[in-house]
């Protein structure tokens, strides 16, 4: 069975949904993305991970980075070495890498480095910030996949990649006044990471196909929900590639099938990237990550707000899941009263349902409505039915329900517990 995990707002599909599925999963494949992660908590203490999939906690798994990745190999050498220390040693035989997926090059992350710094935006060494530049080349067919990897030696690859870094030069030197590549340099950086990656490349979209003709549980997880899609999402306010779950088996290598089920996941809260248009955090004074109950602590560069159910609604009808999970409940135990917003106004227009003529750009402006729901003001830990849940809990579920039109078929309540509804 291919199963697809689908975020319907802006964040990916939620940990606490993933775990029951990837306990069931022969195979976790990563479709997307390349920026954010997930924590994993070990005895010999905990670190969050980027790039490995999730399966990689469970011994036996086989884990794939498919074809419609970027990847950081700095970052994912660095992730392979924290899985060994914690004593589940990372190999070819449970992780294999798409020779499709575009390569990270040192460069992309300076160029957004050097980029923020001229529009007067702070900016640190992250490696998101090169995501974009890396999928930009990858259009103009100039950027360096893994599968390159194995062939450095062969003329055209050089070639590309010094078509790649001549033009980059000029960018660097032209418009930024910084100093140029270094050709050679960048060759025997690609070719130390060759020695350390090749055994891990390969076609995924063989051994995927391979693996559903013999019914293999395949999981696919993502990073971004349907509001970062670079299509369907709140353009600009995007990222640089397809986050819906109807891409999955395409951006895998297997583009002849689809999923056979998608869990859609909706946070019990709006947690929103750092640019763009959101009206769900002009509804509180402070900022809401800092009262919520979350796990790891708010997450550096997202905005948090009210669950918002125009964005909720659109997601819903992006993603189109099989089955639905309203997720981290229990973050919202401490607080006294709990908007939900239920539109956008802007004089006398109000927008309740999001369509290519009312998103990104067009939100700014726009101030939330919202509708007060009463707090429950106790930990749901330990709950394992609905009923169980305080009336406040219950009602806060089924008004979000009656927003969609769509009834929830479980409700996480802590790290990996989910229950029916």
């Amino acid at each position: 069975m291919l199963t697809a995990m689908a975020g319907l707002t802006w964040e990916g599909g939620a940990q606490t949904a993933m775990e029951p599925l990837l306990r069931e999963s022969d195979i976790v494949v990563r479709y997307q993305g390349g920026g954010m992660g997930y924590t994993l908590r070990t005895q010999d203490g905990s670190y969050r991970f980027r790039l490995l999939p999730e399966g990689l906690k469970y011994p036996g798994k086989v884990c794939v980075l498919g074809d419609g990745m970027v990847i950081d190999l700095e970052s994912l050498r660095h992730e392979i070495s924290m899985m060994r220390y914690f004593h589940r040693p990372v190999g070819p035989e449970s992780l294999k890498i798409s020779a499709r997926a575009v390569i990270l090059l040192p460069f992309y992350i300076r160029q957004g480095v050097l980029a923020r710094q001229l529009e007067g935006i702070p900016a640190s060494e992250n490696s998101r910030q090169g995501f974009s530049y890396a999928y930009s080349d990858k259009s103009l067919k100039q950027a360096l996949r893994m599968g390159d990897l194995l062939h450095l030696d062969l003329p055209v690859v050089r070639q590309r990649l010094r078509t790649c870094i001549d033009l980059k030069n000029l960018v660097f030197t032209k418009v930024y006044g910084d100093q140029p590549l270094d050709y050679r340099e960048m060759v025997r950086w690609a070719e130390e990471q060759a020695a350390f990656f090749a055994p891990y490349i390969c076609d995924t979209g063989r051994f995927l196909t391979d693996a559903a003709s013999e019914d293999k549980n395949i999981l696919f997880t993502s990073q971004f929900g349907a509001l970062l899609d670079l299509d369907y999402g709140l353009y600009p306010y995007t990222v640089s590639f397809n986050t819906l779950a109807g891409f999955s088996a395409v951006r895998c290598g297997m583009p002849g099938l689809r999923p056979d089920r998608v869990v859609g996941t909706l946070p019990a809260y709006s947690a929103g990237l750092s640019d763009g248009p959101f009206p769900a955090g002009q509804l509180i004074d402070e900022d809401w990550g800092e009262r919520l109950s979350l796990a790891d602590g708010p997450a550096q560069g997202v905005r948090y707000g009210p669950f918002d159910l125009p964005a909720a609604r659109y997601g819903l009808r992006l993603q189109k899941p099989d089955t639905l999970v309203l997720c981290g409940l229990e973050a919202l135990d401490t607080l006294p009263s709990i908007p939900v917003v239920t539109g956008y106004r802007m004089g006398e227009t109000v927008i309740r349902d999001f369509n290519a003529l009312s998103s990104g750009d067009y939100l700014d402006g726009f101030q939330a409505e919202a509708e007060i729901l009463p707090g429950w003001g106790q930990p749901l830990k330990g709950i394992r039915s609905f009923s169980e849940l305080p009336q406040e809990a219950q009602r806060y579920a089924v008004f979000i329900e009656e927003g969609l039109g769509r009834r929830f078929d479980g409700v996480s309540v802590g790290e990996g517990v989910i229950i029916p509804r």
